[in-house]
């Protein structure tokens, strides 16, 4: 029991931080479409850094969306309310919300 609620407890905090990174570098990639009046014209200039930023984006999304999953045993021992509420809010309509950000 101790020994699984660790190893999860880790992956929980791996896949944190890479989402977190992904995130961060994906404001880095797509952060010279904020800065140029004309967006189309920008978009084309720059199609490499904002496919890569997509990516990031999309990396970002699964990344998070696997944390409520891995920690839903965990959670559950405490509340199984709050595990289902915590798998449904964070795993499904904010993966949902990153991934339609990421194909606009």
């Amino acid at each position: 029991m101790y020994d699984s609620s660790v190893r999860s407890g880790r992956v929980v905090g791996a896949l944190y931080l890479l989402g977190t990174a992904a995130g961060a570098l994906s404001l880095l990639l797509l952060a010279p479409l904020s800065s140029h009046p004309s967006l189309a014209a920008q978009t084309l200039s720059t199609e490499t850094s904002v496919t890569l930023g997509a990516l990031c984006v999309v990396t970002m999304a699964i990344a998070l969306a696997l944390i409520p999953a891995i920690a839903f045993p965990t959670v559950r021992r405490v509340s199984e309310t709050a595990a289902c509420s915590y798998l449904v809010l964070r795993g499904v309509c904010e993966t949902w919300f990153y991934l339609i950000m990421a194909t606009f």
